[in-house]
């Protein structure tokens, strides 16, 4: 018996779309659980304990509640003043001076700069902790008297002591 395409393809399609079907109809849900969902939705939000969207997008600002509170309350507020915003050059200058390499040293092809044991080649990054945030600089380059750091796009060039 020898089968044309006009008759195979649409044999095979309905072979491999039976267990779709199945799934399919798996999931749908029945009528009656789909009417006790809603009906317990309906009582969730007729209760009088969840508030309204409506009162909470009256205030501007989330805290200005807390601050009048207190302020009627006539306990002290706490207002913590942020520390001064630093530019990656900025920070850069000053961690430079922390990186401080005992030396370098060339390896086959590759330099490497030395700090005690430990070595660090062109890429690998340094963490180095400013002002209790932790920055991580990059090695971007290495000569033979000076070497180059890099945080995020700003780099610095420091010589090798």
């Amino acid at each position: 018996m020898k089968l044309s395409m006009k008759w195979l393809l649409p044999l095979a399609a309905g072979i491999l779309a039976q267990p779709v079907v199945a799934q399919v109809t798996a999931m749908v849900v029945s009528v009656k659980e789909r009417t006790d969902a809603l009906a317990l939705a309906e009582e969730l939000l007729a209760e009088p304990s969840i508030q309204r969207i409506d009162s909470l997008t009256a205030s501007r600002d989330p805290f200005e509640v807390m601050v009048a509170e207190a302020v009627a309350t006539g306990s002290p507020v706490e207002v913590q003043v942020a520390g001064p915003r630093y530019n990656d050059r900025q920070i850069l200058e000053a961690i430079a001076p922390r990186v401080e390499p005992t030396g370098s040293v060339r390896i086959g092809d590759t330099d490497y700069l030395l700090f005690g044991q430990k070595r660090l080649k062109v890429g690998e990054k340094l963490t180095i902790t400013y002002e209790g945030s932790v920055h991580a600089v990059e090695i971007s380059s290495i000569e033979r008297n000076n070497f180059r750091i890099r945080l995020n796009s700003e780099e610095l060039v420091r010589p090798i002591k």
